[in-house]
């Protein structure tokens, strides 16, 4: 982070808005630290990545009919 930090500073580039990351802490917590101004806001794909694989086990597996081909 301190790397992407000094490019920033070194090519006189804008602090950027807002982050999308995923939830890892490390990455995070880093942010926080080099760019407290900036928004973070978590990926919706690993949002829904993660809300499917931790509510998979409450629905039924598809039904496959015997006559068709898959």
């Amino acid at each position: 982070m301190i790397q992407f930090r000094n490019v920033i500073a070194q090519y006189n580039i804008e602090e950027p808005v807002t982050i999308v990351t995923d939830r890892e802490i490390a990455l995070i917590n880093s942010l926080n630290k080099y760019f407290p101004g900036s928004t973070h806001i978590l990926c919706r794909w690993h949002v829904n990545m993660n809300v499917l694989a931790k509510t998979k086990r409450f629905f039924p597996k598809p039904i496959q009919d015997p006559g068709t081909i898959s």
